[in-house]
């Protein structure tokens, strides 16, 4: 856990540093998935939310989809 830690942390820098905001929500998605596999569901929705902002600007039905079923997950943990 603590390495795929790190390597999300420097997925989610490389792609806030150059603008590419697929990468950015991919990161988050992979923390949010990340965390719901721990069961530590704290930190979970902040991604998605984070993710959902981003996706906002560019409106792609494949990430809608990703982002739907993490909400389901973690939902269905609570």
């Amino acid at each position: 856990m603590p390495a795929a830690m790190t390597d999300l942390k420097g997925a989610l820098s490389i792609g806030e540093s150059t603008g590419a905001l697929l990468s950015r929500i991919d990161a988050l998605l992979c923390f949010a998935r990340l965390h719901i596999a721990s069961r530590n569901t704290n930190y979970v929705r902040a991604y998605i939310v984070e993710a959902k902002q981003l996706l906002e600007t560019i409106r792609l039905a494949y990430y809608d989809e990703k982002l739907r079923i993490a909400e389901n997950e973690i939902n269905a943990l609570i």
